[in-house]
């Protein structure tokens, strides 16, 4: 099953450790014995042939959503490793990304897509039904369509995305351009 691997960062002001992510990404593409359950049901020493279909998933650290976006794009330029690009979630800060700066660095994602640079594999946005976050109290019942966790872009906006996505890999097929390996 394909999988992202966050590259993990000791603190939220830090940028992410890549070396750690790509020797994650390497380790879990090898095969491995450990202790497990066997098709019998019994303890015992278990065989694993890795999974080489995982990904570093990189948010692009700190700044606007456009240098997030570069950051992220020089990752993807000449590395062995698939790159995910999250626009949303927690981040660098601890807060989710407002909608319009997931499509701000969705967008400018997009626009190298459609030149025929290395780019990431996929995107990660958060998308719900209703724009934004609600404060969730034990009391209050919220608002339904809301998210109750990270801030998220709604569903017309989200559908706009991914149709502008969809323009760009047209347009770089039209070129005649492949996507390059990352």
């Amino acid at each position: 099953m394909p999988v992202g691997l966050r590259a993990p960062r000791q603190d939220p002001n830090e940028s992410e450790d890549l070396a750690t992510a790509r020797a994650a990404v390497a380790c879990a593409g090898s095969a491995r014995y450990f202790l497990g359950v066997t098709s019998h049901g019994l303890a015992g020493i278990v065989q694993s042939t890795g999974n080489e279909d995982t990904a570093l998933f990189l948010d692009g650290g700190r700044g606007d959503p456009v240098a997030r976006a570069t950051a992220v794009l020089s990752e993807c330029a000449g590395q062995p490793t698939p790159v995910l690009a999250e626009c949303g979630g927690a981040g660098p800060h601890g807060s989710g990304a407002r909608g319009a700066e997931q499509v701000e660095m969705a967008t400018a994602l997009g626009a190298a897509v459609a030149d025929g640079k290395p780019a990431p594999c996929g995107l990660s946005i958060n998308s719900y039904l209703l724009s934004g976050a609600q404060q969730t109290s034990g009391a209050s019942s919220g608002i339904h369509g809301l998210s109750t966790t990270d801030p998220c872009m709604d569903w017309l906006a989200t559908e706009e995305l991914v149709r502008s996505l969809a323009a760009s890999v047209r347009q770089r097929r039209t070129k005649g351009k492949k996507r390059p390996r990352s």
